[in-house]
C-alpha cells in the first residue's frame, strides 16, 4: 500500500496554529498556542518543537504564568526525548512535573507522568516506565480524564510487550484501543492498532496480527501519522520474514514502504529502523550491493539523529539554564521569606519579657483596686448600719428623767407631775 499523497491533517493544524500565532498578543493565550505548536511538530521536526518550547517556557516564565510553564517544560521534555537527548527529556521532564504537582493539576500531573514513561519505555527501561504509567493511570482515573486514560492504556501494553509478558499487553492494549474508538482519538488509534499486531505476531496468531496492521495503515495513511504507519509497515514485513523467510517479496516489500514513510515524513527513527531491517534482508539474500546500500543509509541517519542530539544540547544548555535561574531566584524568595519570619520570631522574643512585665504589673493593680473596693464597700455598709441604728433609736426611745408612771384608770385624772420633775422656784 501506497501512502496518500495528500496533505496531512497535521499540516493543516499547524498553519491554523501558526495563522492564530501571528496575531495573538503577548498573554498566557499566546503562552497555550505556543505548546500546542510544540506538540504537532514534536513526531514531525523535534528540534522545531524545542523551539516553540522554549518561546512558551520564556513567557509563561515573564508571566509567572505556571500553569504555562509546566506545560512548557513538559512539551520540551518530548521534543529532547524525539531528537534523542534523553538525559535533557528527563530532566526538563521531571521539572515540568515537580512544578505540576505544586500546582495540583491532575491533567497536568497525568501529562507529565505519561510522558516520562514514554521516556524511560523508549530508552527500554520497561519496569520505571510502567510504574509511571500506573502513576498516571490512577491520575487520569481519579480525575476521569478519559483522553489521559486513552493514552496510558496503550502505552502500559507497550511496556508489558516490551517486557514479554504479551498476556498483560494484549489486555491492557485492547483495552486502549476500545478507548480510542470510543473517543475517537485517531493519533492514538492507529498507534495502538500497530502495537496489537506486534504483540499477536509475538504470541503466534498471524491472522489477528495482519487484521490490526492494516486497520492501523488505513487508517493512518489518510492523517500519515508516520510513527503508526512504519511501525505497521515494518510490522508486517517482519511477520513475512518470520512465515516466508527473507527472501520473500512481500517482506522487501513492506520493509521498503516504511523505509519510504519514513523518508517521505523526515522521521529518521522510521528510516534507521527500515533501513537497519533492509539491510539485513538482503543481506540473507546475499545481495551484497543492496545490503551495502542500506548499511549505509542507516550509518547516514544514525549520524544525523547524532548531530541533531548534538544541536539540542545546546538547546538544553539554555533550557537548563534558565530552570537554574529560576531555582535561585525560588531560592532567594525563600531565603528572604525565612529571614523575615526569624525578624518577627526575633521581635516577638525580645517583647515578651516587657508584656509579660506590663501584664504582672496591671495584675497587681488589678488585685489593689479590688481590695480597696472591697473595703471601701465594707465601710459603707459599716457607716449605712450605724446611720440606720441611730435613727431607729431616736424614734423609739425617751429620756428616762422624763418617764410618767402610769396610773390606774380610776385614780384621779389630775395629773401629777413626778416629784423629779415638779419645778422649783427661785427662792
Amino acid at each position: 500500500m501506497v501512502p496518500a499523497t495528500g496533505p496531512p491533517q497535521s499540516t493543516a493544524r499547524i498553519d491554523s496554529l501558526q495563522q492564530q500565532l501571528a496575531t495573538s498578543a503577548p498573554d498566557t493565550g499566546r503562552v497555550l498556542l505556543l505548546t500546542q505548536l510544540a506538540y504537532e511538530y514534536t513526531q514531525i521536526t523535534p528540534l522545531a518543537a524545542i523551539a516553540y518550547g522554549k518561546q512558551a517556557l520564556q513567557l509563561a516564565q515573564r508571566l509567572h504564568y505556571r500553569r504555562g510553564e509546566s506545560l512548557a517544560l513538559i512539551r520540551l521534555g518530548s521534543g529532547f526525548r524525539e531528537a534523542g537527548n534523553y538525559p535533557a527529556a528527563l530532566q526538563v521532564g521531571l521539572h515540568g512535573l515537580r512544578l505540576a504537582e505544586e500546582l495540583r493539576e491532575p491533567e497536568l500531573i497525568g501529562r507529565g507522568l505519561n510522558a516520562l514513561g514514554y521516556l524511560n519505555w523508549e530508552q527500554g527501561n520497561s519496569r520505571t516506565a510502567l510504574a509511571y504509567f500506573f502513576r498516571a493511570k490512577a491520575v487520569a482515573e481519579k480525575s476521569k480524564n478519559t483522553k489521559l486514560l486513552t493514552r496510558v492504556m496503550g502505552n502500559i501494553g507497550n511496556a508489558y510487550q516490551q517486557l514479554h509478558r504479551l498476556d498483560s499487553a494484549v489486555l491492557f492494549s485492547r483495552r486502549g484501543y476500545e478507548l480510542d474508538l470510543a473517543n475517537n482519538d485517531l493519533v492514538s488509534e492507529v498507534g495502538d492498532a500497530a502495537m496489537l499486531g506486534n504483540i499477536y505476531s509475538g504470541m503466534g496468531r498471524p491472522d489477528l496480527a495482519r487484521q490490526f496492521y492494516r486497520g492501523s495503515i488505513r487508517r493512518a495513511q489518510g492523517q500519515r501519522i508516520t510513527f503508526a504507519l512504519c511501525r505497521a509497515y515494518l510490522g508486517q514485513a517482519r511477520l513475512w520474514q518470520q512465515e516466508a523467510g527473507a527472501r520473500a517479496d512481500s517482506t522487501i516489500y513492506f520493509g521498503r514502504q516504511a523505509l519510504r514513510v519514513g523518508q517521505q515524513s523526515n522521521y529518521p527513527k522510521g528510516v534507521l529502523e527500515a533501513s537497519q531491517f533492509l539491510a539485513a534482508a538482503f543481506a540473507a539474500r546475499q545481495d551484497s550491493a543492496a545490503a551495502f546500500r542500506y548499511l549505509a543509509l542507516a550509518s547516514a541517519t544514525r549520524d544525523s539523529l547524532f548531530s541533531q542530539t548534538k544541536m539540542t544540547q545546546l538547546q538544553a544548555l539554555d533550557v537548563n539554564e534558565r530552570l537554574r535561574q529560576r531555582e535561585l531566584a525560588e531560592q532567594q524568595a525563600q531565603a528572604t521569606h525565612e529571614r523575615r519570619q526569624l525578624w518577627l520570631l526575633a521581635a516577638l522574643a525580645s517583647a515578651v519579657p516587657a508584656l509579660l512585665l506590663l501584664w504582672r504589673n496591671n495584675r497587681h493593680k488589678q488585685l489593689a483596686n479590688q481590695q480597696l473596693n472591697a473595703q471601701n464597700a465594707q465601710i459603707a455598709r459599716q457607716r449605712d448600719d450605724l446611720s440606720n441604728a441611730l435613727t431607729h433609736s431616736s424614734k423609739t426611745r425617751r429620756p428616762s428623767w422624763c418617764r410618767a408612771k402610769r396610773r390606774p384608770f380610776w385614780a384621779s385624772s389630775r395629773r401629777v407631775l413626778p416629784t423629779s420633775c415638779k419645778i422649783r422656784w427661785p427662792s
